[in-house]
């Protein structure tokens, strides 16, 4: 349905469609603060409330417990960033903190400079810090059963397509003189847009199953109903 939304949207803004120009606002993939971006968050906000479920459970179990708190937390800053849109605000410091190296860097690869595929500076930042959590998070990976270490590898190479993979071609993309905007939306913002849903609801499915077939599901107990029961049985 937002993939339709989002077809409609284009055809309001760059074909002068009356009928659809309400919703631009409201279902556009590169505007903020709209249905698209909240269906993101609370993707991200379930994921990490799984999350840290899971390392809870992990921790009264004696069990290795901290990674996934950890990531619980990483993804409540996620969904909040999602919505704050913070990871925009490193576009121009980090844009003007490698202007040097940037000037220094003749090579060219398919015809852009280097820098053309870090059009958008804050891919850096969040690149590196990606990278430093994959070499921490191995052993947890490691560690995880394989119905749910694939499910999550399969989210992973989904979300990362979408969010740094189409996020980098759409930038080297955009860095080209007289583009497109609407090709640019069309190929890179809309398949970048449904990759990073298609990784989060894969991730919130390995993670409901993780529940489901590894903790023996999700149950609230009532510890003085259960002593009450108990207490009966005993006579």
């Amino acid at each position: 349905m937002l993939f339709v939304m989002q077809l409609a949207s284009l055809e309001a803004i760059y074909h002068g469609n009356p009928d659809y120009s309400f919703l631009v606002a409201w279902f556009n993939f590169d505007e903020e603060r709209n249905l698209p971006t909240l269906f993101s968050t609370l993707l991200f906000l379930a994921a990490a409330a799984q999350l840290s479920w899971i390392g809870h459970h992990e921790r009264c179990a004696r069990q290795a417990w901290l990674a996934w708190k950890i990531l619980a937390v990483l993804f409540i800053f996620l969904g909040i960033d999602e919505l704050a849109s913070f990871h925009e605000g490193l576009i121009k410091p980090v844009s003007e903190l490698t202007l040097p190296l940037r000037s220094a860097n003749p090579h060219y690869y398919y015809g852009l400079h280097l820098h053309d595929w870090f059009h958008y500076g804050w891919l850096l930042v969040y690149l590196a810090c990606i990278g430093i959590a994959a070499l921490l998070l191995i052993p947890w990976l490691l560690r995880l059963p394989f119905d749910t270490r694939w499910r999550v590898c399969l989210a992973a190479i989904l979300f990362l397509s979408g969010a740094a993979g189409f996020e980098m071609l759409g930038g080297a993309y955009a860095a080209r003189p007289n583009h497109s905007l609407f090709r640019y939306h069309l190929l890179y913002t809309t398949n970048e847009e449904l990759l990073e849903f298609l990784g989060l609801i894969v991730f919130n499915y390995a993670l409901t199953r993780h529940i489901e077939l590894h903790t023996r599901g999700l149950r609230i107990t009532l510890g003085a109903a259960d002593s009450r029961i108990q207490d009966s049985s005993t006579k």
